[in-house]
């Protein structure tokens, strides 16, 4: 975690990249999304490439 200008702190990958709302990296270096369904339920989805879902 890096310090922004404003005391918030920023979650970053292993190459430096910011992660947004959502998404982190595991221990074993594959990236997850976590999101909440229409039905009120948590929901995962994996990658093993850094991919931005928009």
């Amino acid at each position: 975690m890096r310090r922004c200008k404003y005391g918030k702190q920023k979650r970053i990958d292993s190459k430096g990249r910011t992660l947004k709302s959502g998404e982190s990296q595991r221990k074993d270096g594959r990236y997850q999304y976590r999101y909440t369904d229409r039905f009120g339920k948590r929901q995962c989805v994996y990658s093993l490439k850094h991919c931005r879902m928009i």
